[in-house]
């Protein structure tokens, strides 16, 4: 039916009643009951067709409809958030009855006194039939003028909701000539949505449910029909998903003319101008009304009992946290994206309060004419004044799983600075120095436990805890993975106090990165999307103009479903293009969007080659050649040593003096040697290469150097830090003269006491060049003859293998006892594992991988190297207090150890963090006592790992406590960098100072502040080549495994929760999650949330395989495999009857293998090759 049709029919029926009503008034002397006047029908237009949809007939007072079958025997309530089966059906509201009755009575007394006057007229004119017509032809053209404007008002308010719609057509049929006027105003004023209204009346008319509905599941079904066009519209937009929905509002818009295209972008949607100020109207009432009522659980039909439970036993305690927190709540990000508005809306809490409300002092405003930077300081000063905040100096922390959330240390709290926004931080980069104004908190007070234990401050998780969780320090982590194990409940732990950036101090960010493009988006032709790898730097737009020319050449479009591809249909090249790996640059910031540029092509995804560049560009570590100006200046190779230096030098080539040092090494930096004294002392040394003699402070060569600050240890090779001429200069190779600073300790043999120390530069000839494994066969066999044994190096100067190895076990006595004064002080050590691979000499391709073993030959020049870091460190100090360069290491974080030690007690486990005494002896303890001690051992490690803090080098002018100074992990008061100067620029700035305090060279002249910076580079660059190494070998890990195919591997359970678990690879020390649906073809998970950590039953299905109940270090076997780039886990199994531990996996038949190998050396070298780090 069409709307015509409708309103014809509806004229019809207005005429014939007229007509009935003339003929019974003009009967005289007869009172004859009125024909009862027809309701008003109010009409939904369908939102497709236009066909009109009518609501539910009204029935009447006096009438009973027949009840729902069944309704009479069932007296119980319906279910919550149902409708009642047997309420009769929904008529007008009584606002509706009452219009509706006026209305009539109007009409009434309007039609009687019509009536009168026609019979007035009649008794006075012969001619009444004349009248009568007029008077009907008046009626039809006034019905006409009124189904013309129900047609208009009815297709213009499609779309309004169902309440505002029938007000209006109720208003609009009382409307009638000069007062259309003052109508069109009220209905714009009703036009403003009452958001809170709209609510309470949508909750009144969702109860559409006539008894003879049909029924699913014993539920009634809602009919089309009997939903109002309002309701139907939100149901429709509720089931798209964003883009659709988007797509639909802007169609319907653009029909009403309430949205129009952006006059310069064709592409892009905006309201049209006519509508602006309504649109930001019902913009402030939305956010208004959201902001009133808050977010609302969602009702879950499918909860389970115990949570319900749960959630009601915690409502009590929540309702009054939440109140006091309320000021302190996680910032909402702002609509508007400017600095100034998302920094009023911090000052004034804006989540809990309108704009209007904000407070003028709080709000910063327009700068007008006034310098940016300088209208944010002079703002920032009047709030310090005011005591609304503080002031914090420092550099800024990215969160690496989401770029919006940074943070800044915070000495004045035990949380740090949290800053929500990409503008709220002025588009600062990581690691850039910055000033940050930090609202106070007024709601950390001391408040009592409702459970009656310890009064303590009323907190929140740390937003930081969560943010790094994922990734922490010394574990490489693939595919996934929180490092957190299971907690009943949360507890209290360190605030983050609120602020923003005031100004950025110091650019360390070099701001580029490496990535590769998206796929073109819809509309974007001036443009594309550079998604970096680094997920702390958000995506940018790099324009048209800046694209690489692969890009701008027609036959390499890339044909990625969005734009076209080559003319011959070949998307190779295409998909080529989105494949490459590029290095870019941001050039400037748009808002928070960043503007880049491409500097170069890097190489195709997946090569091994291309991507161990592209890890050293992401880490910004330089391993460019240096320049052949500096490389002219260099010593030649080999070196002469001039007499003049031999007379000024301590003579000790008449020494037995050895290196020990990796297999592979080529940086030989350090050397041992050890005599008896007469009096029955030893008298034992460690030399180190003395590269500051050719490395002069403020050469153009020092001035390259500082800014690598370290060499980079990758899997296929190393990156050093000094031109590899001046490596050979300097390393100390069996018999050559080389310059050398010497510590020298004169040390009693029963207990290992020092008795003296003293330093020099000397000259040394090195008789031999030992690895680990020569040393750790040396103290293997003590007593054991080596003179025939062709596995050991040449020795020279006419010592003996055997000679050496008396002394190498006279230095391993000395270092047990320093060993063990080192622990029983307190030294910590968490031990990471180490991966070391077999490549293929012609590919470079990873052949098997092992874990790098430490055995006590590692251990005898660890703690020799840290005796000589220890005497230097005070040495030096007590000379130059001002400018030493040292290394300290503060203790873990407090609030995060207090969460470790809640886990673990949860499940049953003691565990102190008084000291790095009780924390060794806590994991000792669990450890021994476990069945599984690798496992336990491998779970510990990540678990400390995030809590642990870096260790960092500092200026000591800038150090003031104890603490300041102190090393925790090593429980030593002072300590630095002095025994690697070829790979470590740190250690060269020591050596300066130390020769400066024996009057044998220059005093350094750099101030405090350039050593300070100079330490922050050092920090800086030695952190990233950690990360670049870990990441290399993730990625020969990763290559390796894909070639391998899936492996069997041993895992422990770091945490679980109702459809996962996370695992550690105690070979590998990777973390990942591992999803119930993941491994549902082998094993499933059966998780029961029961007090107090949750118990989790892993069950095979495999019925000969018994289930075993997973806890926290439970061991377990697990099948890896490479997914899309990715490590994933795809069955996890209880452990077998033996299981294997794989130290080394040969996925090659070919290749030769490590257990197959004859010579002892030459086995212990296949597992131990690796670069040392101290």
């Amino acid at each position: 039916m069409s709307d015509e049709d409708f309103f014809r029919g509806i004229r019809d029926d207005i005429v014939n009643s007229t007509t009935k009503m003339q003929e019974a008034s003009a009967t005289k002397g007869k009172s004859a009951p009125k024909a009862p006047k027809k309701p008003v029908q109010f009409v939904a237009l369908d939102q497709e067709g236009g066909v009109p949809v009518q609501q539910p007939k009204q029935v009447d007072k006096g009438e009973q409809p027949d009840p729902a079958p069944g309704a009479a025997d069932n007296d119980s309530p319906p279910p919550a958030g149902r409708p009642d089966p047997a309420a009769p059906a929904p008529g007008p509201s009584k606002k509706s009855e009452k219009k509706l009755k006026k209305k009539e009575a109007a009409a009434a007394s309007k039609e009687a006194a019509k009536l009168k006057k026609k019979r007035k007229d009649k008794t006075a004119t012969p001619a009444g039939g004349i009248h009568k017509l007029e008077h009907l032809q008046e009626m039809i053209d006034d019905i006409k003028s009124q189904i013309n404007e129900l047609k208009h008002e009815s297709h213009k308010k499609k779309l309004l909701p169902g309440k505002v719609r029938k007000g209006q057509e109720t208003a609009t049929a009382e409307v009638r000539g000069g007062d259309r006027e003052e109508h069109e105003e009220k209905r714009e004023t009703k036009r403003s949505v009452q958001w809170n209204e709209m609510k309470a009346a949508s909750t009144k008319r969702s109860k559409h449910v006539t008894p003879d509905h049909p029924t699913e599941n014993g539920n009634p079904q809602v009919q089309l029909k009997d939903l109002p066009s309002d309701q139907q519209l939100l149901l429709a937009l509720f089931t798209l998903n964003s883009s659709q929905r988007q797509q639909l509002i802007e169609k319907i818009g653009l029909n009403y003319g309430l949205l129009a295209a952006h006059p310069q972008k064709k592409d892009k949607i905006v309201v049209a101008e006519a509508f602006r100020s309504i649109s930001e109207s019902l913009h402030l009432a939305a956010m208004e009304f959201m902001t009133v009522t808050g977010k609302k659980k969602r009702y879950n039909p499918k909860a389970r009992p115990q949570q319900k439970a749960h959630h009601s036993h915690q409502k009590a305690h929540h309702s009054h946290q939440k109140a006091h927190d309320a000021p302190q709540g996680k910032v909402k990000q702002p609509e508007r994206q400017t600095f100034e508005a998302q920094v009023s809306y911090l000052l004034n809490d804006g989540k809990t309060r309108p704009l209007k409300e904000y407070k003028a002092e709080l709000t910063l405003g327009d700068r007008g004419s006034q310098n940016a930077t300088e209208h944010l300081i002079a703002f920032v000063d009047r709030l310090v004044a005011n005591r609304v905040g503080y002031l914090v100096e420092g550099p800024l922390r990215i969160n690496p799983n989401n770029h919006y959330q940074s943070f800044v240390d915070d000495p004045r709290q035990s949380g740090n600075v949290f800053i929500n926004s990409i503008l709220l931080r002025q588009c600062a980069m990581e690691g850039d120095v910055v000033q940050v104004f930090v609202k106070y908190d007024e709601s950390k007070e001391e408040q009592p436990a409702k459970d009656g234990g310890k009064v303590g401050p009323a907190t929140e998780a740390s937003l930081e805890e969560v943010a790094d969780a994922s990734a922490p320090e010394g574990v490489v982590v693939d595919e996934v993975q929180p490092v957190t194990a299971v907690v009943a409940q949360a507890q209290p732990t360190a605030r983050n106090g609120l602020g923003f950036v005031v100004r950025v101090l110091e650019k360390r960010h070099n701001r580029q990165c490496v990535g590769t493009f998206a796929p073109i988006g819809q509309g974007k032709k001036h443009y594309r999307m550079f998604i970096p790898r680094d997920k702390r730097i958000p995506a940018m737009r790099v324009l048209h103009h800046d694209l690489p020319n692969a890009f701008l050449d027609p036959m390499n479009a890339p044909n990625d479903g969005k734009e076209g591809g080559s003319g011959d249909g070949d998307i190779a090249a295409g998909t080529d293009l989105l494949e490459v790996i590029y290095q870019a640059q941001i050039v400037q910031w748009q808002d928070d969007v960043p503007i880049g540029t491409i500097l170069r092509p890097i190489g195709k995804c997946g090569q091994l080659e291309v991507e161990n560049e592209a890890i050293l560009v992401e880490y910004n570590l330089d391993v460019t050649p240096y320049p052949e100006s500096l490389l002219a200046q260099l010593p030649p190779c080999p070196y002469t040593i001039p007499e003049e230096e031999l007379a000024k030098r301590t003579d000790l080539r008449g020494e037995c003096i050895f290196t020990i040092d990796p297999a592979t090494a080529r940086d030989l930096d350090d050397a041992l040697s050890c005599k008896l004294l007469p009096d029955g002392n030893y008298e034992i040394g460690v030399h180190i290469s003395d590269v500051t003699y050719f490395l002069r402070e403020g050469s153009s060569l020092d001035e390259q150097v500082k800014l690598r600050a370290t060499s980079i240890y990758m899997v296929d090779g190393v990156h050093h830090m000094l031109p590899k001429q001046l490596c050979n200069s300097c390393s100390l190779l069996p018999g050559q003269d080389k310059l050398a600073f010497s510590v020298l300790w004169k040390i009693r043999p029963e207990d290992g006491q020092i008795l003296d120390t003293r330093f020099e530069r000397t000259i040394i000839n090195s008789c031999a060049q030992l690895s680990y494994e020569h040393a750790q066969l040396m103290l293997d066999n003590p007593e054991g003859s080596l003179e025939g044994d062709e596995s050991m190096p040449v020795i020279a100067h006419g010592y003996t293998a055997n000679g050496l190895r008396d002394i190498v076990n006279r230095l391993q006595s000395i270092a047990v006892k320093l060993r063990k004064r080192r622990m029983d002080g307190g030294c910590l050590k968490i031990n990471q594992p180490k991966l070391t691979f077999r490549l293929d000499p012609a590919t470079g391709r990873p052949l098997a991988y092992g874990v790098y073993q430490l055995r006590a030959s590692n251990e005898l020049i660890e703690d020799f190297m840290l005796l000589a870091n220890v005497s230097v460190a005070e040495a030096i100090h007590a000379a130059y207090p001002a400018i030493s360069l040292l290394r300290s290491h503060r203790a873990p974080s407090d609030n995060m150890m207090k969460k470790l030690v809640r886990n673990l007690a949860a499940h049953g486990y003691t565990f102190s963090y008084d000291s790095s005494k009780a924390i060794r002896e806590s994991m000792e303890a669990i450890a021994t006592a476990a069945e599984h001690p690798d496992a336990v051992s491998s779970v510990l490690s990540v678990l400390l790992a995030k809590p642990m803090t870096r260790a960092l080098y500092y200026c000591s002018t800038f150090a003031s406590s104890p603490e300041d100074f102190a090393h925790y992990a090593l429980a030593i008061p002072l300590y630095t960098h002095f025994t690697s100067p070829i790979r470590r620029y740190a250690d060269c700035l020591v050596h300066r100072v130390l020769a400066a305090s024996l009057g044998i060279d220059a005093e350094p002249k750099r101030s405090p502040d350039e050593v300070q910076r100079l330490a922050s580079i050092c920090n800086e660059k030695k952190y990233n080549a950690k990360l670049a190494g870990d990441a290399s070998s993730l990625l020969y890990f990763r290559h390796w495994l894909s070639t391998a195919g899936e492996q069997e591997m041993m895992g422990a359970v770091l945490g679980y929760g109702e459809h996962h678990i996370e695992l550690v690879l105690i070979h590998a020390g990777l973390v990942v999650k591992v999803f119930e649906k993941k491994i549902a073809a082998t094993a499933r998970l059966v998780f029961k949330p029961v007090e107090p950590t949750g118990s989790c039953l892993l069950v095979p299905k495999d019925t000969s395989i018994p289930p075993v109940k997973l806890q926290i270090f439970t061991k377990v076997r697990v099948m890896v495999k490479v997914r899309n780039g990715a490590i994933v886990v795809t069955s996890v199994l209880p452990l077998a009857t033996s299981a294997p531990t794989v130290p080394v996996v040969e996925p090659n038949p070919a290749a030769p293998s490590a257990e197959d190998a004859s010579n002892p050396v030459e086995e212990i070298c296949q597992e131990m090759a690796s670069a040392k780090v101290y």
